[in-house]
């Protein structure tokens, strides 16, 4: 059930995030800006403010790390963005975690009650059987493997150039033919990879499909709030001598080889030697000529102009409902949903399993996800409200509290993270990393090739733009 399961499958670890901090070195000087305070941000700032670098942190939001963003309206800590450390083994936000004693606790994605809408009120809270959870896995592992073989078939220009949904297309008619019930049981096994991805099928690359790595281990979940690890950060860089500018919305990146200026729209200029842009990718592929954002002068390169074009955005949204008891197994930490209408909040988690609160977080992705943000709140509440009645009965309780994810909107991300569209490869990746005159340093997650759309992928990222700038200073 988990993003990384679901997303990242070949290939060997890359570089260790250690190769990037905590190197004995000596310190220099010189000004730096980072733009955005999110996760890569913080890393940056962090870095080059304890190697003895002059660190201006400008950001556009009233609050500290961007896509982490912990709520906690419904009195207790609610991360309607980034959500886990995907493998714990080895990674570098389980170390942040035990270096700030930020409580983590095990997600176990095999702990889950799979329902089906075609389920009458009369079988509400019957899921389906364990028979027939292993026959939908059978199949699903039969299609991806299918995709594999076929993945190891084609030449490097067909496997960036196929689709998934295209890939799909290709190997579904030399697998068991399906009923009309166990295909649309195939089809939502499918989508929990558009879900996961936030982005549909048809808009992911093959190539994406072996492209990244992951570390091993369980996933961890902060039940206090994933804020508590850019908090500490932001606090430690300060404390290094960072200094952090909040509602600064960035309207110019101007760069030459005397240094870099960047405006903001409060008509405020800032100089420094150099910049680390680690805007969103949804950010950055609006720069110039599009009201409201950001232009670089001079234009950014050709190439990596292009490498924007050839990944996407993807979004996942959370929709978060609080009830005044739990009317649902306690212990189960998810819920599967095959709903009628593909995307139909197709996962729910037990919040309650982590924070003894009656609260459910259903998830939704790709074009749903997109559609959902323009319904009002009453409108989403009672299509949510609808799944849940078809999984647990129509004498459910009225929610007392709601939250909506609603990123693809949200004018400092436009989406959650990113992807590999079909025509691109992971080198689009490396070029989104690539300085630019010398003064211009990129970090955040679509610059990671080895572990995109991660949290640890951007802090990660952070810390290469750091030692990048150290090593040239």
């Amino acid at each position: 059930m988990d993003r990384r399961t679901v997303l990242l499958t070949l290939g060997a670890l890359g570089l260790g995030w250690s190769l990037y901090c905590c190197l004995d070195e000596p310190k220099k000087s010189g000004k730096v800006l980072v733009l955005g305070a999110g996760i890569s941000g913080l890393a940056a700032a962090n870095e080059l403010s304890a190697k003895g670098f002059t660190v201006t942190v400008l950001e556009a939001r009233e609050r500290v790390g961007g896509r982490i963003w912990s709520d906690r309206s419904l009195k207790t800590s609610i991360d309607l963005g980034a959500s886990w450390i995907h493998g714990a083994s080895g990674n570098p936000i389980a170390k942040l975690a035990s270096d700030f004693s930020v409580k983590t606790a095990e997600t176990d994605y095999e702990d889950v009650l799979l329902f089906d809408a075609s389920t009458s009120a009369t079988q509400a809270n019957k899921p389906l059987s364990e028979s027939t959870i292993n026959a939908i896995n059978k199949d699903h592992e039969a299609i991806l493997k299918g995709v594999s073989n076929l993945h190891d078939q084609l030449s490097a220009a067909q496997k960036n150039a196929l689709s998934l949904a295209e890939a799909f297309k290709k190997v579904t008619p030399k697998i068991q033919r399906p009923t009309p019930v166990t295909q649309q049981q195939r089809d939502w096994r499918l989508y929990r990879i558009s879900q996961a991805s936030g982005a549909e099928l048809k808009e992911l690359s093959m190539v994406g499909f072996s492209d990244s790595s992951a570390f091993d281990g369980m996933d961890r979940i902060f039940p206090g709030g994933y804020d508590q690890i850019t908090e500490n950060l932001k606090k430690q860089a300060t404390r290094r001598g960072a200094t952090f500018k909040l509602q600064q919305l960035v309207k110019e990146i101007a760069y030459n080889d005397a240094g870099v200026k960047v405006t903001t729209t409060k008509g405020q200029s800032y100089s420094a030697d150099a910049v680390v842009v680690t805007l969103p990718l949804g950010v950055l592929k609006r720069t110039k000529g599009q009201s409201g954002h950001i232009t670089f002068t001079p234009e950014l390169p050709k190439a990596k102009r292009e490498a924007m074009g050839r990944l996407g955005m993807g979004v996942l949204n959370k929709v978060v409902l609080q009830f005044p008891k739990v009317f649902w197994p306690k212990d189960t930490q998810f819920f599967g949903y095959i709903g009628k209408e593909l995307g139909t909040f197709p996962a729910f988690l037990n919040w309650y399993h982590y924070s003894q609160k009656p609260i459910l977080m259903g998830f939704t992705g790709g074009d749903f996800a997109r559609n959902l943000e323009k319904q009002s709140n009453d409108a989403i509440q009672k299509s949510v409200m609808a799944a849940l009645k078809q999984i647990f009965g129509n004498s459910l309780p009225e929610p007392t509290g709601m939250l909506v994810g609603r990123w693809n909107s949200d004018p400092f991300t436009w989406g959650s993270y990113s992807h590999i569209r079909p025509g691109g490869t992971g080198s689009d990746y490396e070029t989104m990393a690539e300085t630019v005159g010398e003064r211009v340093f990129f970090a955040g997650e679509a610059t990671n090739r080895t572990y995109p759309a991660t949290v640890h992928g951007a802090y990660l990222s952070g810390l290469r733009e750091a030692q990048k700038i150290y090593s040239a200073a």
